[in-house]
């Protein structure tokens, strides 16, 4: 089967760093575990070409869904159709395409993700990242995620995020690795300032299963965000041979020693699991999305889930705050529309087979985001939808709460549905400018329409959705046999330099001199003026 080129469209800035911290020793329930010394910058020796012998590129094969979910997915009968291409790219604004992967014979998911900061672009795909400045002009060519340090040779490298901290002016890339035996999470923190040399950056290598509870679990599908003061990562985690879902778990680290320019301090960890990371009623949350933090001065670190049932669903908003040196976990449920699972997507000249279909999703939230100057939570999925009163869709659903300092009288503004007749949407970011506006980035597709990235914008007080194409699909993507996994998440942040736009990172595939054999990312800007 031939493999597909897959574009991601970012805007990128910024840089990566590692260190490796040694934890503070403490009760189980508040710290995290023991792990080797923090080392600093990038040699040349640990660039070196990889050995053909190493793991490829493809995220591991235990792929657990929410447990709270039931039901059966949907699926369709897909009527033979001829496809009519929709017109050449249309970009809501300026925007680049870059090649971050190479030949995606080896990679599945795409997993784009980035960030721009004021001068530079960090943006990764699935097991590379690479740095840019504000035109596109290359930085620092896409290096391999485990080869930034030599701790990391031979893991399995996967799940890729990009922050950018305007706080500090500090990236942050968060991804996991996992060897035979053992799964970890990595932090690395970059200077924006000097992105592209990695004498600069610092990686954090911890074990990934840091709630201790005398069993042997595997992190995945994390999540990073941030204050003024702390950085805070989420995963769910698993039993490493069984994949059974144990608990969400939320390790929060003070920025005076993550970012400490030296690489030197130890990073005290406070982690959260268990029982403290349940739904109010006593359920185990699932994804908990951190929340990157814009404006204000905010300590509270906030993140959202969302926990459907066969009837309802509720969004809970959570926040963890450090009360006399350990970390304190409130969380309040609120009602909201019910969510069920998304149908399977189609995608241009999709069949009857299931092999031509892509994967929308599990109702797993994708993004969350805290604007503290006007104290708005949000957070987006996607989930079942019918917009055009036939066959059910994909559609992206995105919520808007005001979290009180009394959190229990906490409230869900808005929540709101973005989507199209015939056409599939999944994988979203969420981040609003300085004015408020809502931004949503996401993937659609359809049997008309190959894999493209989108905008939407959602003015202030509004419901409905301003939709723009950012960058469209030249083909359908076959990685491998079933229906192909496409996402697993996209990603937005305000520009630090215009606060009135904002920078989204997604990915399409793309055919260049007729053949579609490679990945790509791009980056476009979503403006305040799109049309």
């Amino acid at each position: 089967m031939r493999s597909r080129r897959a574009l991601v469209v970012v805007w990128v800035t910024a840089a990566v760093a590692l260190a490796v911290p040694a934890h503070a020793a403490g009760a189980p329930e508040a710290r995290g575990r023991g792990v080797p010394a923090r080392t600093a910058g990038v040699g040349s020796a640990v660039l070196a070409t990889e050995s053909a012998s190493r793991p490829t590129a493809v995220e591991p094969t235990i792929t657990p869904t929410n447990p709270t979910i039931s039901g059966v997915r949907p699926t369709r009968t897909v009527a033979q159709e001829t496809l009519s291409r929709t017109p050449a790219r249309t970009p809501i604004a300026d925007g680049f395409d870059q090649d971050l992967i190479g030949p995606i014979g080896t990679t599945s998911p795409a997993d784009p993700t980035g960030a721009t900061g004021p001068t530079r672009i960090v943006a990764a795909v699935n097991v590379k990242v690479a740095v840019y400045d504000r035109s596109g002009a290359e930085l620092l060519a896409p290096l391999r995620l485990r080869s930034i340090n030599a701790m990391l040779d031979g893991l399995v490298d996967f799940d890729p995020k990009v922050v950018y901290d305007a706080y500090a002016d500090v990236f942050v890339l968060t991804f996991l690795t996992q060897g035979d035996r053992e799964g970890y999470i990595d932090v690395v923190t970059i200077p924006s300032s000097t992105a592209e040399d990695t004498g600069t950056w610092c990686l954090t290598h911890i074990v990934g299963d840091q709630f201790s509870n005398g069993r042997h679990e595997f992190a995945d599908y994390p999540s990073v965000g941030f204050t003024t003061d702390r950085v805070t990562v989420t995963t769910n985690n698993f039993g490493f041979r069984s994949g059974v879902f144990r608990y969400a778990q939320a390790i929060s680290m003070p920025k005076t020693a993550l970012y400490d320019p030296t690489c030197s301090q130890a990073v005290p960890v406070e982690v959260a699991g268990g029982n403290a990371t349940r739904n109010p009623d006593g359920s185990k949350a699932f994804t908990l999305q951190a929340a990157p933090s814009v404006g204000g001065a905010p300590t509270d670190q906030y993140l959202v889930s969302l926990e459907p049932s066969a009837r309802r669903a509720t969004l809970v908003l959570w926040r963890l705050r450090i009360r006399d040196g350990s970390l304190n976990v409130r969380a309040v449920a609120q009602r909201v529309k019910r969510a069920q699972l998304p149908p399977w997507g189609y995608q241009c000249g999709s069949t009857d087979s299931a092999n031509t279909w892509w994967d929308t999703g599990d109702l797993r939230l994708t993004s969350a985001f805290y604007d503290a100057a006007t104290n708005r939570l949000y957070a987006a999925t996607s989930a079942l939808g019918n917009v055009g009163g036939g066959a059910p869709e994909s559609v992206i659903r995105w919520y808007e709460a005001e979290p009180a300092s009394k959190l229990g009288t906490s409230a869900v503004l808005r929540q709101g549905t973005v989507g199209a007749a015939d056409r599939d949407a999944a994988w979203p970011a969420i981040a609003t400018n300085d004015a408020g506006t809502v931004f949503l980035t996401y993937a659609r597709a359809g049997l008309q329409e190959c894999l493209s990235m989108y905008g939407a914008t959602v003015p202030v007080g509004g419901s409905v959705a301003t939709v723009s194409l950012v960058r469209q699909g030249d083909a359908r993507y076959e990685w491998g046999p079933g229906v192909e996994r496409w996402g697993d998440f996209s990603a937005a942040n305000r520009d630090p330099v215009t606060p009135a736009d904002v920078a989204v990172f997604g990915a399409v595939p793309v055919v260049t001199n007729g053949e579609p054999t490679d990945a790509f990312m791009s980056h476009g800007t979503l403006l305040t003026d799109a049309p």
